[in-house]
């Protein structure tokens, strides 16, 4: 009896483990296909959501890749490149939507390594503007059309 007992304890611990180690791997993958980040679009301090985008982009990523290159100054000396075809929204700072910018697919093109320095920001005129300014540039391209929907700065 006690062995029949400790086997059905058994049983009872193992499908517990293996449905936690479900849920726990459920949550990693819903976790990395979904991503808040911080960045700064010209003097503004706003939020990227980043989800998994449906279906196929029109435009490949070597594609996108070459025509967000032309909006990165410096974008030869990146440290490397990454481009992800996402749903895009961005926020400001009271969590309402920017510019329209609401779960938009798009090719966002990162540039690891080129420090983004917003337009309207010049080290002659003010000396804050460093603090606007981001280690990486990204460039965010309609996944459509590859036109440019927003380009900003991101850690």
């Amino acid at each position: 009896m006690r062995m029949v007992a400790s086997l059905l304890i058994a049983l009872v611990a193992a499908s517990l483990i293996a449905s936690c180690a479900t849920i726990e791997s459920r949550l990693a993958l819903t976790t990395a296909s979904a991503a808040d980040q911080d960045v700064v679009m010209d003097q503004r301090l706003l939020t990227a959501h980043t989800a998994a985008a449906d279906g196929q982009p029109t435009i490949n990523r070597d594609r996108a890749v070459a025509l967000a290159t032309p909006y990165v100054t410096n974008a030869a000396q990146a440290d490397s490149v990454s481009a992800s075809y996402v749903k895009l929204t961005l926020t400001g700072p009271d969590g309402g939507v920017v510019w329209g910018i609401h779960e938009r697919s798009v090719w966002l093109v990162t540039f690891h390594g080129v420090t983004y320095i917003p337009v309207t920001t010049s080290a002659s005129t003010c000396a804050c503007g460093s603090y606007y300014q981001r280690p990486n540039t990204a460039v965010a391209l309609d996944a459509g059309d590859g036109r440019l929907v927003v380009s900003f700065g991101l850690d």
